[in-house]
């Protein structure tokens, strides 16, 4: 066989994998242009001229918002209700300092640009109203650049012909998606084409696919049908109380990991174990009872639901990766990427935020503590997992558990 056959041999035994890694790069970069950075880069802007040099200081800052709460005082802005809400933005006072903080004027040789965030405001109304409000504060006199490039004296905020708030718009999310997911493709071909070259024929796929004791794909009729078998029988409930006992006693082993209050457990290789060996039915009802028995005997902050959710997705994705198929690193990576990213970064995050009341922010604590550690961890928990798995595999065709297929075929791709 030719290198070149070989190669494509390689290629099309793991295309499933290439197109699921193109999608999480793809997924990732459009996730990040979407929540980090359009937030800050979609803005409104007014162009115009002053006589006065209007600098954003914070005396200047201070100065504009008393002037708007001596208005309050009198109470102007006081609704029905007694609250008090400001006119020109969508949120109370306490949140205004975003507003002050996130505006910003740049100065050019015979004109000014004001600039505020889009995310601050319901409608460019509101937005429009605010810049206005912030340089008629400092010069009545002011000019504001009209649809015609024309400065004109622009007293009437509500004249939709004369509106000079112009929306720039940030990156378009679809585009990095379709750019990154390439990345991740080509990437994972060159990666598959080095190794295929290096290793020959140890990464072809040797293991025969009869859909029924091996599983091409997950997506099978027959797949579903054995993991609910799995639980009729009184050996593998046996093992699978075993395996779980061990679990709840990794509860007790965690190492610090740096990153705020979150640890490493090596809970994880064992549930990894269970859904390898049982199911997606079996990875899903452990994921259920780890959380709930594990905040029993050690209790770790407040009991939430949420976590246990992200723990019965976390045993689904194992099993779907592992279960009646060839098990390599590859697909030890990509469980570890999904679980780590979907499941403890986003979802962690997402329980965290809520379990808080939603007073702590959600970027920051993703950003300075879920998604770091997840980052670090992957590579080193997803080798672990592939050793332990590796080791186990003989010991666990000669005990009947695991078929022999399987137990002899674990390897890198």
């Amino acid at each position: 066989m030719s290198k070149f056959s070989h190669f494509l041999k390689v290629l099309r035994s793991h295309i499933f994998m290439i197109l699921l890694i193109g999608i999480l790069c793809g997924g990732i970069a459009a996730s990040y242009i979407y929540y980090f950075y359009n937030p800050k880069n979609v803005t409104y802007e007014i162009t115009f001229k002053s006589n006065e040099n209007i600098n954003l200081s914070l005396d200047y800052i201070v100065n504009v918002k008393n002037i708007i709460e001596k208005e309050r005082i009198n109470g102007e802005y006081i609704n029905e209700k007694g609250e008090v809400k400001y006119p020109y933005s969508s949120f109370s006072y306490i949140d205004e300092n975003k507003v002050y903080k996130s505006t910003s004027i740049t100065y050019y040789d015979n004109y000014a640009i004001i600039r505020t965030e889009k995310r601050n405001f319901n409608t460019w109304q509101q937005a429009r109203r605010f810049l206005h409000k912030i340089i008629i504060i400092s010069d009545s006199n002011a000019t504001f650049k009209n649809r015609d490039g024309i400065f004109i004296k622009d007293d009437n905020a509500k004249d939709i012909l004369n509106s000079t708030i112009i929306l720039n718009e940030g990156k378009k999310e679809y585009i990095y998606f379709f750019l990154y997911f390439g990345v991740g493709i080509l990437t994972s071909v060159l990666f598959l084409g080095i190794l295929s070259f290096k290793l020959k024929e140890r990464i072809i796929d040797k293991v025969e696919y009869d859909n029924l004791n091996i599983y091409k794909t997950p997506f099978h009729i027959n797949y579903l049908k054995s993991s609910f078998k799995e639980l009729k029988y009184v050996k593998n409930m046996v093992t699978i109380s075993i395996l779980f006992a061990l679990m709840m006693c990794s509860k007790f082993i965690s190492v610090p990991s740096g990153f705020s209050n979150l640890g490493i457990g090596i809970g994880y290789l064992i549930f990894s174990v269970i859904a390898m060996l049982y199911g997606p039915l079996a990875g899903m009802i452990i994921g259920v009872l780890s959380d709930n028995i594990g905040f029993l005997i050690k209790p770790s902050g407040l009991y939430f639901p949420g976590y246990t959710i992200s723990a019965m997705i976390a045993g689904l994705i194992y099993a779907l990766c592992l279960y009646k198929t060839k098990i390599t690193f590859m697909k030890c990576l990509f469980s570890r990427m999904i679980v780590n990213f979907l499941v403890n970064t986003l979802l962690g995050t997402y329980w965290w935020w809520l379990i808080n009341d939603k007073t702590i922010s959600f970027k920051a604590y993703l950003l300075t503590a879920e998604l770091p550690k997840n980052l670090v961890y992957l590579i080193p928990q997803s080798i672990l997992m592939f050793i332990l798995l590796k080791a186990l595999s003989k010991p666990l065709k000669g005990m009947g558990f695991l078929n022999e297929q399987i137990a002899d075929n674990i390897t890198i791709l």
